[in-house]
């Protein structure tokens, strides 16, 4: 399962930013589609960021990503 409206293009500077000070380790895609990789603490391999044609304003987040993604929403819109 993903979400494809969760996060905002706009945001990805910013959750980059926000995934650093969280001691998250992430790198840039790879290949046309995936905009970064994430990997969360004591997973094997990395977590994917995509990109689709057909949402021009979101991104496409995949399950395991999901909990963080709204954390960091939740910490952005509350100021912490």
């Amino acid at each position: 399962m993903a979400i494809r409206c969760l996060l905002h293009k706009n945001k990805l500077k910013e959750f980059k930013s926000w995934l650093s000070s969280q001691d998250l380790e992430w790198r840039e895609g790879q290949g046309p589609y995936q905009l970064m990789q994430i990997r969360k603490p004591r997973l094997d391999g990395w977590d994917v960021i995509y990109e689709r044609n057909d949402m021009k304003e979101h991104v496409t987040v995949v399950e395991p990503l999901i909990p963080l993604v709204r954390r960091f929403i939740s910490e952005s819109q509350h100021g912490r």
